[in-house]
């Protein structure tokens, strides 16, 4: 009789058989992924801000996907869930700030002057914490940005958006992680939590593909079914494999695709073209031992696509199909080899599509004083680049890629007897400003790229695509225009193969 009682809120009933039944709950608390959370503490919360009139927090959806929704009474305001986050995140622990904020004019109200709950509106887009949206760059962003809009059930991802302020939580994040291991995605809870906003997790991904050891660093399985022939992509000119993954999805059924990474940035560097290509070969050997072979590369990529192909015929193999999607000739824009802080500032500029232009010309005009390393290092202080990579490491895949670029440039490549197909970009070749005063133009290049002085015009097939050099891969529609036109050029090739 003196023991000490908890008052648990549960309520149930005594049945005549002994038996207890629920009957739910005396209050509004709600359980969410194992948390007790009592809705009225965070409206108290939230009434505080001085642009919440009235508050509503419920639990939304079912199971797993069951997350916090608040709705206020304010004035509209384009920023409201982001200062409303922001509040919150400052006063409550993490799993009691609401995934979305919903504004209204006015709470629905039942006939009895109550908050009809029934009628209060699922969120939209704009009830989430989003930043300023700015397109993903890259396959790689646009992978996973593509992941997230399908879990989170958003129609956009902004590339600085962050995870967990969309709405996402660790079993959201567990089902990301196996989201992209079916895309052939490397990427871990504590990646996730470590790097939560888009653009920052991709390049650590980036990062990781790069650094992984030789054992790891096989023919990578991108879309295993087919009984077909392989077909092998081999990376951009700069290391960049994850394009594969977005383009492979356009690509008709039939062929397994493989991308074939670069050597890790911890390895020796290849001294030649010749080098890199065998270095290459050896890992489709590992997935197809004899031929014919089937491969393609995108960008100065294409370049060690070629070198591959040569090697393969000088083997006496067969070569059925060999593609560059918008690669220049060795030598076609001059044998002069940016150098790494160039190239990587070029790259930042891309990618900032204007929206930094003070920062850029800032980071220009220290060009010359600073190192890889340091220039690297500045970049992260003015936000252009994540801050939570190590410069050292990044400085070491930039080194690889002039290196690269220096092999590319010593490169002479002979005439081949097969036909070499030229996916090439119909748009100018865009350009790019470090100077806030400077406008220049974009360049205009002929479709063979220089591959004219190379081949025979009866064994070269130039094949337009709509874009630039980098919306032809970027840009959905396009890069749909450019799978549909491998389909056709692949389906050609099997025809001849079959005969």
């Amino acid at each position: 009789p003196d023991a000490r009682m908890y008052r648990t809120g549960d309520l149930a009933r005594y049945l005549p058989d002994g038996n207890l039944e629920f009957l739910g709950r005396n209050d509004q608390q709600i359980k969410i992924r194992g948390f007790r959370i009592e809705p009225g503490e965070i409206e108290a919360r939230l009434v505080e801000h001085p642009m919440v009139r009235e508050a509503a927090v419920l639990a939304r959806g079912e199971g797993h996907d069951k997350r916090l929704v608040a709705y206020v009474v304010a004035p509209e305001d384009d920023g409201l869930a982001n200062n409303l986050r922001t509040h919150l995140s400052a006063i409550l622990p993490n799993y009691m700030v609401p995934s979305a904020f919903v504004r209204l004019d006015a709470f629905p109200l039942t006939p009895n002057g109550k908050l009809d709950r029934r009628a209060l509106p699922a969120p939209d887009n704009k009830a989430f914490a989003h930043q300023v949206f700015e397109a993903p760059q890259g396959e790689m962003e646009t992978a996973l940005a593509a992941i997230w809009c399908e879990l989170l059930g958003l129609e956009q991802i902004s590339r600085h958006d962050n995870f967990f302020a969309l709405g996402g939580h660790s079993l959201l994040a567990m089902r990301m992680i196996n989201f992209a291991a079916d895309r052939g995605l490397i990427c871990t809870l504590n990646m996730l939590f470590q790097f939560p906003v888009l653009s920052e997790l991709a390049a650590k991904i980036t990062l990781d593909l790069l650094s992984q050891s030789q054992s790891q660093s096989g023919a990578i399985s991108v879309r295993p079914d087919g009984t077909g022939l392989p077909l092998f992509f081999v990376p951009s000119g700069m290391g960049d494999h994850s394009y594969v993954f977005g383009l492979a999805q356009h690509i008709q059924s039939g062929y397994p695709i493989y991308a074939l990474p670069w050597p890790s940035i911890h390895e020796e560097l290849m001294s030649t073209m010749e080098e890199q290509a065998a270095r290459m070969i050896t890992l489709m050997k590992a997935v197809q031992p004899v031929g014919p072979y089937q491969i393609c590369g995108y960008s100065s990529g294409g370049i060690l696509a070629y070198a591959i192909a040569q090697q393969l015929l000088n083997a006496g193999e067969m070569v059925n199909f060999l593609g560059l999607i918008d690669t220049p000739a060795p030598h076609y824009f001059g044998k002069e080899t940016m150098q790494p802080k160039y190239h990587f500032l070029t790259e930042l500029a891309r990618q900032s599509r204007d929206e930094f232009p003070k920062e850029i010309a800032e980071l220009y005009q220290r060009i010359d004083e600073l190192n890889l390393v340091q220039f690297i290092a500045a970049a992260q202080e003015l936000a252009l680049y994540p801050a939570n990579l190590c410069a050292d490491v990044i400085a070491k895949r930039w080194e690889q890629i002039e290196h690269y670029a220096q092999i590319v440039a010593d490169y002479e490549p002979p005439a081949l007897a097969i036909t070499l197909h030229q996916f090439y970009a119909v748009e100018p070749f865009p350009a790019i400003s470090f100077m806030t005063d400077e406008r220049p133009e974009s360049m205009s290049i002929e479709p063979s790229l220089g591959w004219e002085r190379v081949m025979p015009d009866t064994s070269l097939e130039l094949i337009a695509i709509p874009g630039n050099h980098f919306s032809l891969l970027e840009d959905h529609e396009n890069k749909t225009a450019l799978a549909q036109a491998l389909n056709r050029v692949l389906a050609i090739s099997f025809e001849r193969e079959m005969v």
